[in-house]
């Protein structure tokens, strides 16, 4: 929780589930962080930020078990027009298992890790949105 408490940025936390944020709820007091978070049940497409600068991970669907992989390049288009649009200046990390969905994203990741997600192989991009 030290991290937390020097934390220069507010936390917030959202899903469109509400039992996942539920479940992100009693994890983050079992944890005892909770103090330190906002959460909220949202779609990231509606999400506005309430500060200027920060870090976003997303975790979207990889249409693996969740989603269709079809609809999944429409989602990641909106996606690239939303973090240029309501997130510049923001450090972006993204989940994902298609490094396609990511070309969706018009921007260079500053960085790419990979990595397995249970049995699934995962890539973890992070971006720097500009204006």
């Amino acid at each position: 929780s030290s991290l937390c408490q020097t934390a220069l940025s507010p936390i917030f936390v959202s899903d469109i589930d509400p039992e996942s944020v539920k479940t992100a709820q009693k994890n983050a007091e079992i944890a005892g962080v909770k103090k330190f978070l906002t959460f909220s049940t949202e779609d990231i497409l509606n999400f506005k930020p309430k500060t200027s600068s920060g870090i976003l991970i997303l975790n979207p669907p990889y249409g693996e078990r969740i989603g269709v992989k079809e609809d999944l390049v429409t989602f990641f288009e909106a996606l690239n027009l939303k973090l240029k649009t309501d997130f510049k200046g923001f450090k972006v990390g993204i989940i994902t298992s298609s490094k396609e969905h990511l070309f969706s994203i018009k921007m260079k990741p500053t960085k790419l890790n990979t990595y397995l997600n249970g049995d699934l192989p995962c890539t973890f991009a992070i971006f720097d949105v500009r204006a």
